[in-house]
């Protein structure tokens, strides 16, 4: 990771409502970045989030 990622951006965690969600605050660009298995966890409940979104993503092709 350089530097300037470093500095530009900052590891946040965010609660919805019992699921810890991942994020990312990039201040050059004032905008937040999400873990999506996080979101899917959160979401949906799934056992697997990961297992979800590789089989969400095969899907979408």
């Amino acid at each position: 990771m350089d530097t300037e990622f470093k500095e530009n951006k900052k590891s946040i965690t965010k609660m919805f409502e019992d699921t810890n969600i991942r994020t990312i605050w990039d201040s050059e660009k004032e905008d937040y970045w999400f873990s999506v298995v996080d979101v899917i966890k959160a979401l949906t409940e799934s056992s697997n989030p990961n297992d979800y979104w590789y089989k969400l993503k095969k899907k979408d092709v």
